[in-house]
């Protein structure tokens, strides 16, 4: 996937070449009149709300994103031959996909089937457990995970509509000073979320998320210095106290910094697909937050404010 993806609508519209075969095998030679016939796709992103555009991360695609797909008989996992986790490409970044490369074409057999696809590409891919690691949140494209699953297609229908789906979860703060404080003191802080899995595995064949593990670290990426950061995390079910908590730490690498702390409450819990926003204010009494959902796959849910001391 290309640096820097998600929400309101739907990316729409695209053409990917997946040529129809008439009435014979897939091992059949592949006939001009036959590549005449391509089927056709749509590859979009299904809506969400969006903070601050970053391709597939959001709702729309960059040029250069590109999406492995999977064409499996219809109703299995049995990969059509020559046809698993083929590259498709948006050059321009419309959401109109094609094969990066010949050997990536995909042409239908007679019958139906199914298209399992997954966002970033990566050519190890098979139809099984996938890694998935959260990685450099300046660069969210290159792991946030979206997955299609378009069911029983065959040759007569075009365009076959691809929806990608967030896998993953989003964590929004939006940061402002309290007693103590004022809005310069914010300038230059760092953000630091502690006690998260940043590691698992996902089933391309099912769309199921594996066990998380590998607690570490995570730096949100600022969006405004001192006001706005977000991070794309794991999902998660609901915690106890002191399993997750965020430190604020203004003048960072000075003899004055400070470090405020805001431990999320029992019961938190982070569903796959949703965007979750934060209002954290930052005094020397105490750090509040309030918290707001606003689902990928948009609804509004209030979470109330939270706060960091």
């Amino acid at each position: 996937m290309s640096t820097t993806m998600k929400f309101k609508t739907i990316a729409a519209a695209g053409a990917v070449a997946v040529a129809a075969l008439t009435g014979c095998s897939v091992n059949d030679p592949i006939s001009e009149a036959q590549k005449a016939r391509a089927v056709q796709f749509t590859a979009g992103i299904d809506k969400a709300t969006t903070v601050q555009p970053t391709r597939a991360a959001d709702t729309d695609w960059a040029a250069g994103d590109a999406v492995g797909i999977f064409m499996v008989e219809h109703g299995t996992t049995n990969i059509v031959d020559g046809a698993g986790n083929k590259e498709y490409v948006t050059t321009s970044g419309d959401g109109a996909f094609t094969a990066a490369s010949a050997l990536d074409e995909m042409y239908y057999p007679s019958g139906s089937v199914d298209f399992i696809a997954y966002y970033p590409y990566a050519a190890s891919a098979t139809l099984g457990n996938i890694n998935v690691k959260i990685g450099d949140q300046k660069n969210q494209p290159t792991f946030d995970l979206l997955y299609s699953d378009a069911k029983n297609k065959s040759k007569s229908e075009t365009p076959v509509n691809l929806i990608f789906d967030h896998q993953l979860s989003k964590l929004v703060m939006n940061v402002k000073a309290g007693e103590g404080l004022s809005d310069g003191d914010l300038t230059g802080m760092t953000v630091t979320i502690k006690g998260m899995n940043t590691q698992t595995t996902f089933d391309l064949s099912t769309g199921a998320l594996g066990a998380p593990g590998t607690p570490a670290e995570i730096i949100p990426r600022t969006l405004t210095d001192g006001i706005k950061y977000d991070a794309i995390i794991l999902p998660s079910a609901a915690i106890s106290e002191g399993d997750y908590s965020v430190d604020f730490t203004i003048n960072p690498n000075t003899a004055d910094n400070e470090t405020f702390t805001w431990n999320m409450a029992a019961g938190t819990d982070f569903a796959a697909g949703n965007e979750y926003t934060y209002a954290v204010t930052l005094s020397r009494t105490e750090v509040t937050a309030t918290g707001e959902i606003t689902p990928w796959n948009t609804s509004g849910n209030d979470r109330g404010d939270v706060t960091a001391e």
